[in-house]
């Protein structure tokens, strides 16, 4: 099926070289720039870094206890004076090295260092880029690793233009999921790498990116349990599992040992500014586990996933193709899903918010992303008949992805409020309709957090 005009063995990178002329393109041409980037959720995330670099205070008592500091620092009462952040630090480490480089320009130029002048959210914005485009870097070798150029290069095109994926690297930065994305595909490259070829570096690579990705997002810890999930799934007698474990025992406590070393800076920084090892940070928001919202979170016109992401059907229809082909991988990545899965569509509020779509499920793209390579691998067995209509449908689904991120910029698509009606009024046009305001059904947030304290 050659029907690219360069080499097969050259497909996945060509790939990689358009998605990137386009993320270029886009950085440049969308609407993030006439938005406040260190705002929202943005200012929990980001505030780390300024109140230790700047104002000299990780426990922000410079705020005189205010929970609103200048629209700049939001936190919650600790110790005395100290206030602390509501999310965990994992993302300002993911900001750090541009916020330093802007703080450094800042210095060299004379603009004021506040950590909020222009160059700071600027290299916000450019950080996003750049873990979402090394997520697609190591996605690619993920996809290598099980198939081959074709579908490769394929999924990378349809999972980066034709899911919500592209929004949250591009106009919808610099919030968590396209780092969320990075490392959680680096993650399962050094996981499989270190079952292949164990090693002290590669043991560290892995616990590192694992510790990393949930410091970001806790809710994404079923992911972590993918190490253990292998090794009970890999071929091999109970004896010989326990002399591989034996014999990887120093690998083991060093992979365990990196993710401590991830978490500690975030214990320590409790600790000084609650008093307490260990903090709850979002109060009265929490998980519904008794009700969740399964069939709302996916088919809702509220942000439901697989109505602002249809790309993730043929995804999801590729899980039996994997498991064919790889059925020691789609077992634990079943378990990890269905986990993920549960506890995103339980959260209080499972619509998340100002979104498009539903997007924490744009962290477990990854592994989601094999089921749809392996889908397509088959393909390449099967004739013109089957292949086309499949293509066909796959550019609709980017096409429609990119039209609604359009929509969505233009605040033609709602963030939060889109019903069946409104949906269909809006459908593949441009502009909004002059009665949209009438159609849409703005959700009651309040009412939601009680319904949870009230079912648990």
């Amino acid at each position: 099926m050659n029907f690219l005009p360069f080499p097969q063995a050259s497909w996945s990178k060509s790939a990689l070289i358009i998605i990137a002329g386009i993320l270029t393109f886009s950085f440049f041409n969308h609407a993030v720039w006439n938005k406040k980037v260190i705002a929202e959720d943005i200012i929990e995330y980001y505030g780390y870094l300024p109140a230790a670099f700047i104002y000299d205070d990780v426990g922000m008592s410079f705020t005189g206890g205010n929970y609103y500091y200048g629209d700049k620092f939001w936190g919650l009462p600790g110790d005395s004076l100290f206030r602390y952040q509501k999310f965990t630090m994992g993302l300002a480490f993911a900001y750090a090295p541009f916020f330093l480089i802007a703080h450094a320009y800042c210095h060299f130029t004379g603009i004021p260092a506040t950590g909020f002048t222009p160059p700071y959210p600027l290299l916000l914005l450019v950080s996003t880029l750049v873990f979402g485009f090394m997520g697609l870097i190591y996605f690619r070798k993920l996809l290598l690793r099980f198939f081959g150029e074709w579908a490769s290069a394929f999924t990378l095109i349809a999972i980066f233009l034709g899911t919500n994926l592209f929004s949250y690297i591009t106009h919808l930065a610099p919030l968590s999921h396209a780092y969320l994305f990075c490392l959680v595909a680096a993650f399962l490259h050094y996981t499989f790498r270190f079952f292949e070829k164990p090693g002290p570096l590669t043991a560290s690579l892995a616990g590192l990116s694992c510790g990393w990705l949930v410091l970001i997002r806790p809710a994404d810890a079923p992911v972590a349990m993918l190490p253990l999930l292998l090794f009970f799934s890999r071929p091999g007698t109970p004896r010989e599992k326990f002399a591989f474990m034996k014999k990887q025992f120093p690998a083991i406590l060093l992979f365990s040992t990196s993710v401590l070393i991830v978490f500690l800076p975030q214990f320590i920084y409790w600790k000084h500014t609650s008093g307490s090892w260990l903090v709850y940070g979002y109060g009265d928001e929490g998980f519904h586990f008794s009700n969740p919202h399964i069939v709302e979170g996916l088919f809702s016109f509220r942000n439901g996933w697989l109505i602002y992401t249809p790309m993730m059907f043929p995804a999801l229809a590729g899980l039996p193709f994997l498991f064919h082909r790889h059925r020691e991988l789609t077992i634990p990545f079943l378990l990890i899903l269905l986990a993920c899965s549960t506890i995103i569509l339980s959260w209080w509020c499972w619509w998340y918010g100002g979104s498009f779509g539903n997007r924490a499920f744009v962290d477990l793209y990854p592994i989601l992303g094999l089921g749809f390579a392996a889908l397509f691998h088959g393909l390449q067995k099967s004739g013109l008949a089957k292949q086309i209509p499949v293509i066909i449908l796959v550019s609709f689904f980017i096409f429609l992805n990119q039209f609604q991120a359009m929509q969505y910029r233009r605040n033609v698509l709602t963030q939060d409020s889109m019903t069946a009606k409104s949906y269909a009024a809006i459908f593949l046009k441009g502009e909004k309709p002059e009665n949209l305001s009438q159609l849409i059904e703005l959700p009651d947030y309040e009412a939601a957090k009680k319904r949870r304290a009230e079912n648990n």
